[in-house]
């Protein structure tokens, strides 16, 4: 499946690691003190921690590497593994060429080595995404489809449909290669009793049958995205472990925009498009801002908004010039080419009005809990905001917990960063 990598062509260097670990060290306050020594076994409760949380994970990636490779140097298996399980999060950000494959890669033989087969179905779908965003196509499929299997046999098949960062590699890999049905009805017609334990997972599929089924079916989609809705709300508070934050509410977003599609209600649909695709750039990879902003021009122009439809095919080539090229990119560009650039449309339509990024929220944040947002954005302590406030630190953590449940956020980081892609502190 993996084609075999030498230890001795990994670049690993334990000046590297050490390097790292000082750079780490102030952004990452737990990351104080620790060893070239500690190096491995922070790395691996570090990822485990923040599982899933991009901002947080992305912050560490350099650091990640290098206790990856030289973690892979040492022969130390089960570290390779859980650290490349960590970093497929961010695969589809990093910007070193080769370094998501590479990470991923020494994941799926390590796992291959250990025996990990839930860990190495993971793998290969990331890997398998990876390739199919990169224009691999049939090397993408071909990965995908292994850890698909591989998933079905060890009977952890819905585990894949967790990390909701895949959904858009996923449904288009699903409908080019058109066997939807094969994956996604057992979980899509699943009852509700069996699908208790995996409600992302449901979600997930019911989204993407939904997807392809939408223009054929409007009413068979409804029903599909009003479910999906409702499994992905019941991931929150104890459930949350299973839905990576922030992930959650792109997901969110996209199904809401979808249902609104479905619909027919252009202006919300718009409104949570745009609401996805900014938290998509905070909390997703490149392949994802690209899909949202592909299937919402094509969306505008297929209701006739083809002025609409230039704009977000233009933001489109932003994205490509800010993040790097993609295949999907290149659809959009001579889409755009060949069925736009010279249209004059008909009629020019003004700019739906966009909500509030707080109604964009499940729960919208209240007066103390942005002002105590607003706070930690100026950098202030816990009981620097405490006094600040006249209030107890005790009354901090709770408003605090209450922000990282409404952001879908873990940390800090990621809370910030999920307030500043929907314009909380503008």
């Amino acid at each position: 499946m993996s084609g075999g990598v030498n230890r001795g062509a990994v670049a690993s260097d334990p000046a590297w690691l050490a390097r790292e670990l000082e750079r780490l060290a102030p952004l990452v306050p737990e990351a104080a003190g620790v060893t070239v020594c500690e190096a491995p076994a922070f790395a691996v409760a570090f990822v485990e921690r923040y599982a899933g949380d991009v901002p947080q994970i992305e912050l560490a990636s350099e650091f990640l590497m290098a206790v990856l490779c030289e973690a892979w140097r040492r022969e130390d298996d089960a570290v390779v593994v859980r650290v490349a399980s960590g970093l497929a999060h961010v695969a589809g950000r990093l910007r070193e060429p080769g370094a998501a494959e590479r990470a991923l890669r020494l994941g799926i033989e390590a796992a291959q080595r250990l025996g990990d087969g839930p860990r190495l179905a993971h793998l290969l779908h990331c890997l398998g995404c990876l390739e199919f965003a990169y224009g691999r196509a049939a090397r993408g499929w071909r990965l995908w489809r292994d850890g698909m299997e591989l998933a079905e046999m060890s009977g952890t098949a819905c585990d894949l449909w967790r990390p909701l960062g895949t959904f858009a590699h996923s449904s288009d890999i699903l409908a080019r290669f058109a066997e939807a049905g094969r994956y996604l009805n057992p979980l899509a017609l699943a009852s509700q009793s069996d699908a208790g334990d995996d409600p992302a997972a449901r979600a997930v599929a019911l989204f993407i049958r939904a997807f392809h089924t939408g223009w054929r079916e409007p009413e068979r989609a409804y029903d599909d995205l009003c479910d999906s809705l409702r499994l992905i709300a019941t991931g929150s508070g104890d459930a949350a472990g299973t839905f990576a934050p922030g992930q959650r509410q792109v997901f969110t977003l996209t199904v809401q925009a979808e249902l609104a599609r479905v619909r027919g209600d252009y202006a919300g649909a718009s409104a949570y498009a745009q609401s996805a695709v900014e938290l998509a750039r905070v909390f997703a990879d490149r392949y994802t801002v690209a899909a949202l902003l592909f299937d919402s021009a094509m969306y505008a122009y297929r209701q006739g908004r083809h002025d609409d439809a230039r704009a977000r095919f233009r933001r489109m080539a932003e994205v490509a010039g800010e993040m790097g090229g993609l295949p999907i990119h290149e659809r959009g560009r001579r889409f755009y080419e060949t069925r736009l650039v010279e249209r004059t449309p008909d009629e020019r339509v003004a700019p739906p009005t966009l909500p509030t990024a707080h109604t964009c929220l499940p729960e919208p944040l209240s007066a103390r809990e942005h002002e105590v947002l607003r706070l930690v954005a100026a950098g202030l302590a816990n009981r620097e905001i405490a006094a600040r406030l006249v209030v107890t630190e005790a009354t901090v953590k709770k408003h605090l917990e209450h922000v990282y449940g409404k952001l879908d956020a873990r940390s800090r980081t990621s809370a910030l960063a999920a307030a500043r892609a929907l314009r909380l502190l503008d």
